[in-house]
This record gives structure tokens, C-alpha cells and sequence, in this order.
């Protein structure tokens, strides 16, 4: 692992070394009142989890990047350099296919509305929604910027935390407009690409914060208009997630199942882990605190296998998990469902990561955990060494 650089909404783990080979594609920035020396990062996007690809340094208010695409069309971001807090912690989402050449123009340091010259139906799809709220996108960059600040700041703490909480309100207030106004742009036109997917997915997710029920009626009729390959897109199962939430379950009552698969794409049930005790670990591959206590679970494991079924799951992509997974050192179950956070973690009722479950023998859940020391001492209450 390179670098990690943490932004608002993701977790991003260099990747240079894992690159493969496949047919180039460039980016071409123009920029105005951006500072020379400004450094660009080049990010492949894996669902919440973005892998560095390369950097550039703004010259003469240009930069460039040269890649390569490995599998047909793929998404990639735009995202600041580690230093330069003047930006937002947000990025640009950027669509690539081979032998394309896209162009991207600012006149500000606010990366998420650059504007985005191309082709790439998902490019176009993104841009219409960002073009009906850029002045509200541009405020909502420009708060962010604000805390950034003052949380670096050395104000009095009475004072630093007023300061936060009116711009937080102020951020609330400025994403619910720009959600009531993608809300509508949605009842116009069918959502065509994964672009479209993700804006319904925030405004869904805006909106059930919210309590909102009759923009949530609404957002279910466009829910059923979309196509049945949306509908079973890992974005199409996380709306459904969040506007049908399922039944979860809890200690006392008997685990969920559902289709697992292994890294080399072999199919598993939680059932055939039963006649000893499961331990369910729910984790992603830019979870520091999941991944500081696999050496705790190994030992854990190499004790006691003999009564212990341990089953990591991981809620990234797929290629996300593979990466992740060279660092994990897992030597126990290791599976994915391929739906990240939209799977069986919702039946768990998971809110973060780490998370464990224990199971009986019987496949009974005995107690639920995101906490390492209550997950030892309970643990020993079933398992004696």
C-alpha cells in the first residue's frame, strides 16, 4: 500500500503497481485561476473505494493523464493532491473507453463541476444533472472548503464547533435543493446509465434521511420504470435496499444466507459452515480498523478452528476485494456477494465496519458486535480454550 487519502466519501489505495496493460486514454485539463504546481490525482473508481492511477502538477494552467483502460468502458475521477487544502474533498467523475480523448476545463478550484467535454453517454448523463445545480454545487464545494478549515484551525473549541454546526446546516440545507431539483429531472426523462442510477440512489438516500414521504412515493414510481438490468446493478439493489428495506435479524433469531463467492469465483452458502460456531466478519479493504485486527483473528482462528468458522465477507467490488485482499493476509473463509453494502449485510442491519456476528452451531445468532474487546470477552462465554 502506497498512500491512502481519505475524502469525504471514500477511501483511496494506490494502485500503480497493479496496473495492467489494455488501449490508452487521455484527459486533457485546462484550467484558470488554479495555481501552477497544483498536483491532480488520477483515481480508478471501484464503487465507494478509489485506487490511484497517477498524478499530475498543473503547468501553464494545463494538465494531462495517459492511461490505459483494461476492461472496455470504466470510470475514473479527478480528485486533489494530497496538500492542497484549498480544494474540495470531493472529485470529478470521469467516463473513459479506449481511444478516447477527453477534455476538461475549470476556471475555479471547484474539481466536482469542471466542466466535461465528451461522448460517453454516462459523461453526458452526469453533466445534465450537474448543469441544473452548478451554482448550489459550487456553494456546497465552497462550505466544504470553509470546515476543512476551521477544523484545522486554531479557534477556541466553543467557537470552532458553532462554526461547524451552521455550515453543516448550511450543507443540509443546500443538498436538499439539489435533490429536489434532480428529483424532478428525473420524473422527465428515463434514467439511461449508471450516472443517472447514482444520482436516484443519493436522492433516495436524501429523502429517506429526511422522512420525506411524498417525494419517496415518487422516487419508488421511477424505481419501477427503470429497466430489469438496472434493477440488478449493485446501484439498482442499494435503492431497492433503501426503498423496501428487508427484514433484519438479531440475537435470538437464526442467520440469514445468501450466495457467497470465493476469489476464484466459487459459489458458497453460510450453511455449510454450520456444526461449529461461525464468526462473521463483515469488512472492506480501506477499513484500517478491520484490517489492524486480522492478526488478532488469525490467532483466533489457528486456536481454536477445531470448534471456529470464521467468514470474512468483503463489501467491495470485486476487483476492490482482490486488491484489498493482497494486504489482508486472510487465511480463513474469505467471501464477497458481489452487491457490497446492497447484500446480506443489510439482513445484519450494518451500519459500519468492522462488524462481527457469532453464530451457534445451529446457525442461531448469538450476538452482534462493531466492538473488538466485547467481541474476546463474549466470544469466551461460548468458547473455552
Amino acid at each position: 500500500m502506497k498512500r491512502i487519502i481519505i475524502s469525504l466519501l471514500s477511501v483511496f489505495l494506490s494502485f500503480s503497481a497493479f496496473a495492467q496493460g489494455g488501449k490508452e486514454f487521455v484527459i486533457k485539463g485546462t484550467l484558470k485561476n488554479v495555481a501552477d504546481s497544483t498536483v491532480i490525482l488520477l483515481m480508478k473508481e471501484e464503487g465507494a473505494f478509489g485506487l490511484q492511477a497517477s498524478s499530475d502538477t498543473v503547468r501553464n494552467g494545463k494538465f494531462m493523464f495517459k492511461w490505459k483502460v483494461e476492461n472496455g468502458k470504466e470510470k475514473y475521477s479527478l480528485f486533489r493532491g494530497p496538500n492542497e487544502s484549498e480544494f474540495p474533498t470531493m472529485s470529478l467523475d470521469i467516463w473513459v473507453k479506449p481511444g478516447s480523448v477527453i477534455e476538461v476545463t475549470g476556471n475555479n478550484k471547484w474539481i466536482y463541476t469542471w466542466d466535461v467535454k465528451s461522448d460517453i453517454p454516462e459523461q453526458i448523463e452526469r453533466s445534465r444533472f450537474i448543469k441544473i445545480n452548478k451554482t448550489d454545487w459550487d456553494k456546497y464545494q465552497y462550505v466544504d472548503v470553509e470546515k476543512n478549515t476551521i477544523a484545522k484551525g486554531n479557534l477556541e473549541t466553543s467557537r470552532k464547533k458553532a462554526l461547524t454546526d451552521s455550515l453543516n446546516k448550511l450543507t443540509k440545507t443546500i443538498i436538499n435543493r439539489i435533490v429536489i431539483k434532480e428529483i424532478e429531472l428525473l420524473k422527465q426523462k428515463p434514467i439511461k446509465t449508471i450516472a443517472g442510477m447514482e444520482v436516484l440512489n443519493r436522492a433516495v438516500t436524501e429523502m429517506k434521511n429526511k422522512n420525506n414521504k411524498s417525494k419517496l412515493l415518487e422516487l419508488k414510481q421511477i424505481y419501477r420504470q427503470l429497466t430489469k438490468q438496472q434493477k440488478e446493478s449493485v446501484e439498482g439493489y442499494s435503492i431497492y435496499t433503501l426503498l423496501y428495506p428487508p427484514k433484519t435479524v438479531k440475537a435470538g433469531d437464526m442467520m440469514v444466507d445468501g450466495d457467497l463467492f470465493d476469489l476464484d469465483g466459487n459459489k458458497h452458502n453460510l450453511a455449510e459452515y454450520r456444526g461449529r460456531y461461525i464468526l462473521l466478519d463483515f469488512w472492506n479493504s480501506g477499513c484500517g480498523a478491520c484490517i489492524m485486527k486480522f492478526p488478532d483473528l488469525a490467532e483466533i482462528y489457528e486456536k481454536q478452528k477445531d470448534k471456529l468458522n470464521i467468514v470474512g465477507i468483503n463489501m467491495n467490488t470485486v476487483a476492490a476485494w482482490k486488491i484489498g485482499n493482497q494486504f489482508a493476509k486472510i487465511t480463513w473463509t474469505n467471501l464477497n456477494d458481489r452487491k457490497e453494502s446492497a447484500g446480506l449485510a443489510t439482513k445484519y442491519k450494518l451500519k459500519a465496519t468492522p462488524h462481527y456476528v457469532f453464530i451457534s452451531p445451529e446457525g442461531k445468532i448469538l450476538f452482534t458486535t462493531s466492538y473488538w474487546e466485547e467481541l474476546v470477552k463474549n466470544m469466551a462465554e461460548y468458547i473455552k480454550d
